[in-house]
């Protein structure tokens, strides 16, 4: 997953997915379940608006 996320342009206002990432809305029970890899992308390189 972590390639896909890469090809995001780093101008992107709206994201939509299938998956949340990691810590956002992703737990189900005790667990987590979201993408780290996500999450590193719209952290550090892709900032939505």
């Amino acid at each position: 997953m972590e390639e896909k996320w890469k090809v995001l342009p780093a101008d992107l206002d709206v994201l939509i997915t299938h998956t949340p990432a990691l810590g956002y809305l992703d737990t189900f029970g005790s667990e987590r379940w979201g993408c780290r890899y996500l999450l590193n992308e719209i952290e550090t390189r892709v900032k939505p608006k």
